[in-house]
């Protein structure tokens, strides 16, 4: 078997650049977030975007995994029970080990339940909507109007709907 080798690639940037082999796979891995795989002979690889899931996939020996996992575990090491890997800055498409930090699930997760879908309320026959799409349905007409309405963008609609006001006890006592 053949001697798997660092890929043979460079970058014009200010640090250099690190390239470390992710696991026992074929994949390389490269501080800037790069990724480059011995058996497309040392060619660059880059993560795919896929809308299903609304994240970003690499490839690598038959699995797909999460690009900030992958550079993370290359160059952090392992990553702890309850934690995940998010991008500092918000960009999900950054995988610089620069940028990455290791953040509580938990916290994760109550900052995601702030943004997911919010109840609409009829405002002339008080019927409460799960969400847009919903809404959109009973009423019979397009969610991004409905979102507009609610938004207060349409001041001249025929629908009176408002989003639910979500009140957080959480930070109480």
């Amino acid at each position: 078997m053949k001697k798997k080798s660092r890929p043979n690639v460079s970058i014009m940037t200010s640090a250099p650049e690190i390239w470390k082999q992710y696991k026992d796979t074929n994949l390389w891995v490269s501080s800037e977030g790069r990724f480059a795989s011995t058996y497309l002979k040392d060619k660059l690889v880059n993560p795919t975007y896929h809308k299903q899931t609304n994240s970003y996939r690499i490839h690598a020996d038959g699995k797909f995994l999460t690009p900030a996992k992958v550079v993370w575990e290359a160059f952090k090491g392992p990553i702890p029970e309850g934690y995940c890997v998010v991008n500092k800055r918000g960009y999900r498409s950054m995988f610089d080990i620069y940028s990455l930090e290791l953040v509580p699930r938990s916290k994760v997760m109550s900052e995601s339940s702030s943004k997911r879908a919010k109840r609409i309320i009829n405002l002339e026959t008080g019927e409460i909507y799960r969400n847009a799409e919903e809404a959109a349905k009973k009423l019979f007409i397009c969610g991004n109007h409905i979102r507009a309405i609610a938004r207060g963008l349409h001041k001249g609609s025929e629908f009176k709907l408002a989003y639910e006001k979500v009140v957080h006890e959480d930070n109480e006592g």
